[in-house]
């Protein structure tokens, strides 16, 4: 009992750093990938814009075509990067920042958008991203901003999902976590997006609803 005791301890303590160290590497993902330089994050932006809005089902805008009503801003700023990578054109921090200023200075304005490839996801998947974003769009954050603010709140409830998911696991826990922060995850939980927040949590939410307990706390 007292070697199982220190295994568990001396597992959980592996963890907690080896999440520690994949939230660094999120963090510095976050501020080095430039916005909407994630995988459809264009895309989920405006799907989390609407969210933040409070519109959790988008409405139907026409055949094969839902959407709605979002910040004009906050898409002429993504139409901006979208642009640049088209373009194959650098993309300069003064340049984005310049951008984000100007396009904060103006009235605010919305504009009904279709993004018909992420308006049928569901609303919960965006709620990490979401709420900070809402709270950035009430302080009159600048578009930039209010994208570092989403990422940074995707971020922080992925690492905490496969935390929970990790340690519901019965058996290989370590690998487990060496797959949910691989490289590949690692670059897109660091983005505006839904997927990783929803891969991190099907595992958890299936191993509860199997019965599992997290290791050490079977009776």
């Amino acid at each position: 009992m007292v070697a199982l005791t220190r295994r568990l301890a001396t597992e959980r303590s592996l963890l907690v750093v080896f999440l520690l160290e994949a939230f660094v590497v999120g963090l510095i993902l976050c501020a080095t990938v430039p916005p909407f330089g994630g995988l459809d994050e264009p895309w989920h932006w405006f799907r989390t814009l609407q969210v933040a809005r409070g519109v959790a089902f988008a409405p139907r805008l026409g055949p094969n075509n839902w959407g709605g009503s979002i910040d004009l801003h906050d898409v002429d700023f993504a139409y901006w990067f979208a642009q640049r990578f088209g373009a194959q054109q650098p993309i300069l921090k003064q340049d984005a920042r310049a951008v984000s200023r100007a396009l904060n200075a103006k009235p605010a304005e919305n504009s009904v958008i279709g993004f018909p490839s992420t308006a049928s996801f569901s609303p919960i998947a965006y709620l990490p991203a979401a709420v900070p974003l809402f709270a950035a769009r009430h302080l009159h954050l600048e578009p930039l901003t209010q994208v570092a603010f989403g990422r940074l709140g995707q971020l922080c409830v992925y690492i905490l999902l496969v935390a929970a998911t990790v340690w519901t696991l019965p058996a290989g826990r370590l690998v487990a976590a060496a797959v949910l922060t691989m490289p590949t995850s690692s670059t897109l939980q660091a983005a505006s997006a839904a997927t990783r927040s929803t891969s991190a949590s099907c595992p958890c939410w299936l191993r509860r609803a199997c019965g599992f307990m997290p290791a050490g706390r079977q009776h």
